[in-house]
């Protein structure tokens, strides 16, 4: 209702300014002006105060009353002269319907009632009296209907078709004879007016063509862009639904497709433009990435945790338990080394521990049982009873005194102890009780036993323990004579005992044939097998290459990837050592970056930062990663990424950043000696001193391109070099610089006006052509050669008579208009949106005014600073708003900038280019605050409702022991954290919407919690 009603009251605005308009018309001056102008300007106010309705409806209701205040301010109203020139211009009927204004005397009567426009378009035509005066017009309009249609200017092209129109019913009104010399002449300009109306509205309509098919090229190219984020946005969508579903119901395969997708999307991304619309779509994906990552950790510890359990239950059912306790030790030592991510994964992990322990305690007591029934024995008690007889026998033989006696007791304890390594050999050779002296050891000092097991060493080369011979525990001083004597038979019980191993690992590689540690455990195997194939007994080298190929062959079948060059790597590194080695790494870096910051004015910090940097890098590469593992690899990947970062970061402060102000300094330095030499210069043109500083000028230029990276510096120095160039060419005294503007005395007085007129002509044909290039060419290089036509004009200035300095006005005036406009170019460093194609046309008589004109824009410019001053204001209260479009302080703003609207509306600024620029600006900026407004509002608005909804989730109390309500929460709150994904706000609103993003997720792994916990304890 409050849009229609806007909508009336804008209608009934025009209305009124239309009566007022055509009484005032009609009234012949009895009207007053002042009282006319000031109704508009009432309604004008009733115009911008119509909040409700379109802006392009409100402008167009202001821009109507501007136009007819205008026109009763500068007395050029629309009279009958109108119509005439409407539809009584020749140029607008066809050759074959025109009629002979020399034949018939009524269409002359009638022409003399009829009285001429008035000054239709300003300064921009003038109204002639005389055939003569419409020639020389018809001249000048030629020329500009040429750089019109170069420069693709429809705006000019449609004010030089109304100035041909007024020219053309000037042209009629003009009575000549027939069959006379002026009726020849008549016909001539009637054929050239007719001519040059077709030609601009054959270029008019081409114009128009052109700008369609570009608007319809840019429309197909949105078109294209909007359906690519259209469908990418259903994607994403898509996507987040399916990962949302598969965290609820701990679906891994739908958690592995979406990680999957999440890369298409990153490539999809890197294609589309930069818009809002991107990093909208970019947050969502990177938020999905985070969420698949946290999962995939958590399976992967789920999955070593399952294959440590099924280890665990293996080693159990063993029959033959004799290396039980040694595989439950490095089972153990696995298990400790997984990094839990979840509760689960923590209750799981000290369960399995519990029990591996448990397991351990128990094979000890049970070895304890064995020894003691073992020494319990009738063998072992006869021996341990010679052992004693001995220790007292071994004093007494020590006594001895002769040689021959010695002799005896040496042989009998020669006997003795062939005898004793009979038995010894035996016995190994019977029972393989190797390892059971391993774990005896192990019962009998515990201490020693923790201190292997857990030895860094060990965990890093997988557990490889080696096992010791019982002679080397009880007499260490025997340990090379009996290793040498027990070699053979202690390499085939290795070789037994990898057998044993190889049938028990071959088995469980049936049922599991992608488990990684029996892999591991084969090529260890392999690897020690290949030690014992060179052994000289034949028998045990024959049996270690026969088990050593059938290793191989089960290999062979377990190897995925062919291309590997070799099938057993001398260094092998494993999982848990590369994560352990790439984060030390990443956090080493990450102190490196954080000193790299703090030192970055110390050359000689940042020389040894980069060392470090360098030998992190190189470390890095020596970890070599299997390509399965592809979080690894990623995360090796971003460390290198961030190594180089750093260092690029480091080289280019060293390379650049303490070089760039010395040499800054030198060339600050040689140019201003320069400046000095082309002050001073007062030699000939390319003389032998100007060619040298010429030569050194541009030298320096090259310098400049080539040794300062900073683009605004070069943009300075650059335009200062180009400055003094032109000043060395305009001090020099070359020939032709400038043209002969002074004469000589031998000249006479008319011979001088011709030849200055003629300078002037040539002024004014080197402006045309800088004008028709004022778009397209260097701006430095336009200015500077305006700078020199202004430099002609004041010499022709100081000797030119009155007649002549009328045009040298115009003139200066011209190319005043044109410098500032070249000025705004170098300014924004590109062509503004602001100037169109009429611009060029505009920039005429704007730049010299008389006194009472320089007061009226002093006046105007006071104001328009005023403004700015007030739209700074605005500009921070509207950053600092945060309420809706219903709040006081939204329509306390909105009205501040309608008023400030206004104020800029009446602000008169046709006759200043500068102004005019100014004043388009600060409209543009209001423009930009109140779409600003509306959208803050709107943004505030909908989060404040997602508040609203997170304020009754808060007050709500389900029963989380009740799976209906934990479901009703889970979906509420889901459908809450899509609606708040799609929000999009700007940096001041970006804090309340991650405290309401935080507050769901934290919720929502809350609950999802318990809904596991549940589970379990449903399961147990």
């Amino acid at each position: 209702m409050g849009a229609e009603h806007s909508k009336e009251r804008l209608d009934l605005v025009e209305l009124k300014a239309t009566a007022i308009i055509e009484s005032y018309r009609q009234s012949n001056g009895a009207i007053d002006k002042t009282q006319c102008i000031q109704h508009l300007k009432k309604l004008s106010d009733e115009a911008v105060k119509c909040k409700k309705a379109s802006k392009k409806k409100v402008d167009h209701a202001i821009l109507l009353i501007e136009d007819l205040i205008r026109e009763i301010s500068s007395g050029e109203l629309r009279r009958a002269s109108d119509t005439f020139i409407a539809t009584s211009s020749f140029v607008n009927v066809p050759v074959s319907r025109r009629q002979s204004r020399y034949s018939v005397a009524s269409s002359s009567s009638y022409v003399s009632e009829v009285k001429p426009k008035k000054n239709l378009l300003g300064k921009a035509v003038q109204q002639p009296t005389s055939m003569g005066d419409i020639e020389g017009r018809l001249k000048s309009l030629k020329q500009e209907i040429k750089t019109a249609i170069d420069n693709n200017d429809s705006k000019s092209l449609r004010t030089i078709e109304k100035t041909i129109n007024v020219l053309s019913t000037d042209l009629q009104m003009i009575q000549v004879e027939p069959s006379s010399p002026l009726q020849e002449k008549h016909e001539s300009i009637q054929r050239q007016l007719t001519t040059c109306y077709n030609k601009v509205n054959k270029a008019i309509k081409e114009i128009r063509k052109s700008r369609d098919m570009d608007y319809q090229l840019n429309q197909t190219n949105k078109t294209a862009n909007k359906k690519q984020f259209d469908a990418l946005e259903r994607s994403v969508q898509e996507q987040v639904i399916m990962l949302d579903t598969a965290l609820k119901t701990d679906n891994s395969l739908l958690v592995k497709h979406v990680f999957d997708k999440i890369e298409e999307f990153n490539v999809l991304l890197v294609a589309l433009d930069d818009s809002p619309r991107k990093q909208k779509l970019t947050r969502q994906v990177d938020d999905m990435r985070i969420k698949t990552n946290e999962r995939l950790a958590m399976y992967t510890v789920a999955n070593r945790l399952t294959e440590h359990e099924k280890d665990f239950e293996t080693i159990k059912n063993k029959k033959d338990t004799t290396d039980n306790r040694k595989l439950m030790e490095n089972l153990k030592r696995h298990v400790e080394n997984v990094q839990e991510n979840s509760e689960n994964s923590i209750k799981r992990k000290r369960k399995l521990l519990k029990e591996v322990t448990e397991y351990i305690t128990k094979l000890d007591s049970e070895q304890v049982l064995l020894r003691n029934q073992a020494n319990d024995l009738p063998s072992i008690q006869s021996l341990n009873n010679l052992f004693n007889e001995w220790n007292k026998t071994k004093e007494d033989l020590m006594d001895t005194k002769t040689v021959e006696e010695a002799k005896n007791i040496y042989l009998t304890l020669t006997k003795l102890e062939t005898s004793i390594k009979e038995c010894k050999n035996d016995i190994q050779t019977k029972f393989d009780f190797r390892k059971s002296q391993v774990s005896f050891k192990n019962d009998t000092s515990s201490h020693v036993s923790n201190k292997s097991y857990t030895n860094p060493a060990l965990i890093k080369t997988k557990a490889k323990i080696y096992n010791i011979p019982v002679d080397e525990v009880k007499n260490i001083t025997n340990t090379a004579a009996v290793v040498k004597a027990d070699k053979q038979v202690e390499t085939m019980n290795d070789i037994r005992s990898i057998q044993n191993k190889f049938v028990f690992i071959k088995d469980k590689l049936n049922t599991d044939p992608k488990n990684e540690g029996c892999r591991v455990k084969l090529q260890n195997y392999y690897d020690k097998l290949g030690e014992y194939t060179g052994c000289t007994n034949e028998n045990v080298s024959e049996k270690a290459k026969v088990l050593q190929n059938e290793i191989m062959e089960v290999l062979v079948g377990l190897q995925r990837r062919p291309e590997r060059r070799s099938l057993f790597p001398n260094s092998r590194i494993s999982v848990e050592t590369s994560l352990e080695r790439i984060v030390l790494l990443q956090g080493n870096v990450d102190d490196i970056e954080k000193e790299i910051l703090k030192d970055l004015d110390d050359a000689a910090a940042l020389a040894k930062h980069k060392e470090e940097l360098l030998v992190c890098k190189e470390k890095l590469s020596k970890i070599n990663i299997n390509s399965q593992y592809e979080m690894l690899r990623t995360s090796k990947e971003e460390v290198v990424q961030k190594i180089n970062y750093c260092i690029n970061l480091v080289e280019s402060k060293l390379n650049y950043g303490f070089n760039r102000d010395s040499k800054e300094g030198v060339i600050k330095e040689e140019l201003n000696k320069l400046k000095d030499q082309v002050k001073r210069f007062s030699g000939g043109y390319k003389n032998v001193l100007y060619n040298e500083i010429e030569t050194r000028l541009n030298k320096l230029l090259l310098q400049v391109s080539e040794g300062i990276q900073d683009e605004n510096t070069v943009q300075e120095f650059v335009r200062e070099i180009e400055k003094h160039l032109k000043i060395l060419e305009q001090r020099s005294t070359k020939a032709q610089s400038f043209r002969e503007s002074l004469g000589t005395s031998s000249l006479s007085k008319k011979q001088k006006e011709l030849n200055m007129e003629k300078q002037i002509n040539e002024i004014n044909e080197d402006l045309s052509i800088i004008k028709s290039e004022i778009r397209i060419m260097d701006p430095l290089a336009l200015k500077g050669r305006l700078n020199l036509l202004i430099i002609e004009l004041d010499h022709l200035n100081l000797k030119s008579d009155e007649n002549l300095k009328s045009k040298i006005c115009d003139l200066q005036e011209d190319i005043a208009g044109c410098i500032n406009f070249v000025t705004n170019r170098i300014n924004t460093e590109c062509t503004d949106e602001s100037f169109r194609d009429d611009d060029i046309l505009n920039i005429t008589r704007g730049s010299i005014r008389s006194s009472k004109d320089k007061f009226k824009k002093n006046k105007e410019e006071v104001k328009l600073n005023n403004i700015e001053m007030k739209v700074e204001r605005l500009k921070q209260n509207i950053d600092d708003f945060k309420g809706s479009n219903e709040s006081p302080e939204f329509d306390e703003l909105d009205d501040e900038i309608v008023d400030l609207t206004n104020d800029l509306s009446k602000i008169d600024v046709t006759c200043n280019e500068k102004l005019t620029l100014l004043k388009y600006q600060r409209m543009s900026e209001l423009d930009s605050l109140a779409n600003k407004l509306e959208n803050r509002a709107i943004q505030s608005k909908s989060l404040r409702r997602i508040e609203n909804d997170i304020e009754m989730v808060k007050k709500m109390k389900p029963n989380l022991a009740l799976k209906e309500d934990i479901e009703d929460l889970d979906e509420t709150l889901t459908s809450l954290q899509i609606r708040l994904s799609k929000l999009d706000v700007d940096r001041v609103l970006q804090d309340r919407k991650d405290k309401c993003y935080d507050f769901i997720k934290n919720y929502l792994l809350k609950i999802r919690s318990i809904v596991v916990e549940n589970q379990e304890g449903t399961l147990v």
